[in-house]
């Protein structure tokens, strides 16, 4: 499937729905991992799958699959998940005639950097380095 490529302008038009959803993400994704930690502790205690231990079981299940929808809704709009722990999404953009991310991370104000596909979070660069091209 082609990628939806994004301008730095409708990427930033995109943002507060995005920011939105992002954080619904980092909010499910704290859940789910406070969900998880307990149902170890629990386990630990009674290693039986207690009525309790099943019910953790379907909460977390239930996190898993809101999480996923929220993956789908960023997904449908062209928008991938790196990170719900810090809320990172890439947009994909065209720089010199090639994809590559438009960057940000729930909590900036806006988008201010870019990377190459490949280069992940740690290659990120100020946008003043990026030329887009169509």
């Amino acid at each position: 499937m082609k990628p939806k490529v994004f301008t730095l302008e409708k990427a930033k038009a995109a943002l507060p729905l995005v920011s939105r959803i992002v954080g619904d993400v980092k909010h499910t994704w704290a859940e789910i991992l406070t969900k998880k930690e307990e149902f170890t502790k629990r386990t630990q205690v009674d290693p039986s799958l207690s009525e309790d231990v099943l019910k953790f079981k379907e909460e977390i299940q239930d996190l898993a699959d809101r999480m996923n929808e929220y993956d789908q809704e960023l997904s449908q709009l062209g928008i991938e998940l790196k990170d719900p722990a810090t809320g990172l999404i890439d947009f994909y953009c065209r720089h010199e005639d090639r994809l590559v991310y438009l960057c940000w991370r729930y909590g900036e104000d806006e988008i201010k950097f870019w990377h190459e596909l490949d280069a992940g979070f740690a290659g990120r660069q100020p946008l003043n380095c990026l030329h887009e091209t169509e």
